[in-house]
C-alpha cells in the first residue's frame, strides 16, 4: 500500500525561529516528497489533546481513503530532508526516528525489569523498544482503530501517575500510549538511521550526545 500521510504538529505558545524553519523545511520535504497529503496544526493546548485530536483527524481521513497514517512531530525538532521518505519505507505500525533528550538520552525505553532508558543507540537499522517519543513518531490508522476498539475509549495519549518504589511517578503521555500498545502485543520500533536533532540552546543529536558522554568523568 502507498502511504499517504497525515502531518501532525502540536505546537505551544512559543517557538523559535529556528524550530519554525524546521517543522516549514520538514512539511515542504514531505510535500515535495508526495507522501504528505494533509496538515494539522494544534496550538496552545495539552499535549495530550492536541494528539487525541490528531488521532481523531486521521481516522476520518483514512475512513475517507484521504491518508494511511499520522505523523506526528514536535515543534521542537531538527529533521533532515529526506527523513519523512525513509521512516515511510518502513512497513511497521509504529516506528520512531532517533533523537535525543536535552539530558542527551536517547528518546527509547523499556518497562522490563522495569521502566527505564536506553543507554545508546545503534547507528543504523530498527530497534525494537517497549517505547519512544512523540518527536517524530509515524503510525498507521489502522493500528489507531485497533486500539480505540480495544480500550473502547478515545484517549491514545494520556498524562498518568504511576508508584515507582513507593513514590508517585509523573509519566508523559507517550508512556501512556505505549503502555496501552503493549497490552495490545503490538511492537514499537526505532529506525536508527533516521538521526534527528532536538532544538533547544544547540540542536542535540547524536553527535552532541556522544561527545557530552565523552566528557563525562569516570566512576
Amino acid at each position: 500500500m502507498d502511504k499517504k500521510i497525515l502531518l501532525g504538529i502540536p505546537t505551544y505558545k512559543h517557538v523559535s525561529a529556528f524550530a519554525f524553519g524546521c517543522m516549514m523545511g520538514t512539511l515542504l520535504d514531505g510535500v515535495n516528497s508526495g507522501l504528505v497529503k494533509n496538515l494539522q496544526i494544534e496550538a496552545d493546548m495539552y499535549v495530550t489533546m492536541a494528539r487525541n485530536i490528531m488521532c481523531s483527524t486521521a481516522i476520518d481521513l483514512f475512513n475517507k481513503g484521504d491518508i494511511t497514517h499520522l505523523l506526528m512531530i514536535d515543534d521542537d525538532m531538527h529533521i533532515p530532508p529526506g527523513s519523512i521518505k525513509q521512516i515511510a519505507m518502513n512497513d511497521l505500525d509504529v516506528v520512531s526516528g532517533a533523537y535525543y533528550t536535552r539530558s542527551f538520552q536517547p528518546v527509547a525505553y523499556n518497562f522490563d525489569p522495569s521502566y527505564h532508558f536506553l543507554d545508546t543507540l545503534p547507528n543504523e537499522g530498527l530497534l525494537k523498544v517497549d517505547g519512544c517519543g512523540g518527536g517524530f513518531l509515524l503510525l498507521s490508522c489502522e493500528l489507531l482503530i485497533k486500539m480505540q476498539k480495544f480500550f473502547g475509549d478515545d484517549w491514545w495519549f494520556q498524562n498518568s501517575v504511576e508508584m515507582d518504589a513507593g513514590k508517585e511517578k509523573y509519566m508523559g503521555e507517550d508512556v501512556f500510549f505505549f503502555r496501552r500498545l503493549k497490552k495490545m502485543g503490538v511492537s514499537a520500533f526505532i529506525d536508527c538511521g533516521v538521526q534527528l536533532g532536538h532544538v533547544g540552546l544547540t540542536v542535540i543529536d547524536r553527535k552532541t550526545a556522544e561527545l557530552n558522554q565523552n566528557l563525562k568523568p569516570a566512576g
